[in-house]
C-alpha cells in the first residue's frame, strides 16, 4: 500500500545507529522525523542529553528545550500493591 500510516504487522522506527546514515527507499537512519516528535525527543533527552545525531548538529537536550510545550508526553507509573 502507498499509505505510510496504514496498519501493518510491525513498525520499527530506528532513531540512530551511532554515526550511521542510511537513506534508501525502505530505510532511513536517523529516523527523518525524530526531532519533531516530543514523545521521542523528551525521553531521549533524559537518557542522552548531549547526544548529537548525524542529521541534527545540535544536542538532543537543546532540541527538546526548543520544542513548544506539549502535554502529549507524560510519565506513566503503574503503582504496584507493594508501592502503596
Amino acid at each position: 500500500t502507498d499509505d505510510r500510516n496504514a496498519p501493518r504487522t510491525i513498525d520499527v522506527d530506528i532513531l540512530f545507529v551511532g554515526e550511521e546514515v542510511v537513506d534508501s527507499e525502505n530505510l532511513q537512519i536517523p529516523h527523518p522525523r525524530w526531532s519533531d516528535r516530543s514523545f521521542v525527543v523528551e525521553p531521549l533527552a533524559e537518557v542522552r542529553p548531549n547526544l548529537i545525531l548525524p542529521d541534527s548538529g545540535n544536542p538532543v537536550l537543546e532540541i527538546f528545550e526548543q520544542m513548544p510545550a506539549s502535554e502529549d508526553v507524560c510519565l506513566y507509573v503503574e503503582k504496584k500493591e507493594w508501592m502503596i
